[in-house]
C-alpha cells in the first residue's frame, strides 16, 4: 500500500467522521463548510477520500 493510498484512507475515515458528527449536531452542510472556511466541493472531495487538485 503506498502513502497516497494511505493518505486517502485517512481522509475517508476522518470524513466519515465528521460526517457523523455534523448529522448528530444538526449542523447544516453549509454551515459546516463556511466555518470551516472551505467550498462543499473541497469537503465532498475530502469525504469520499481524495484530495482534490
Amino acid at each position: 500500500m503506498t502513502k497516497r493510498e494511505i493518505s486517502e484512507r485517512m481522509c475517508a475515515r476522518f470524513g466519515e467522521f465528521v460526517e457523523r458528527q455534523r448529522l448528530e449536531s444538526k449542523i447544516t452542510l453549509n454551515a459546516l463548510c463556511r466555518e470551516a472556511g472551505i467550498s462543499k466541493t473541497v469537503y465532498i472531495a475530502f469525504k469520499k477520500g481524495g484530495i482534490p487538485a
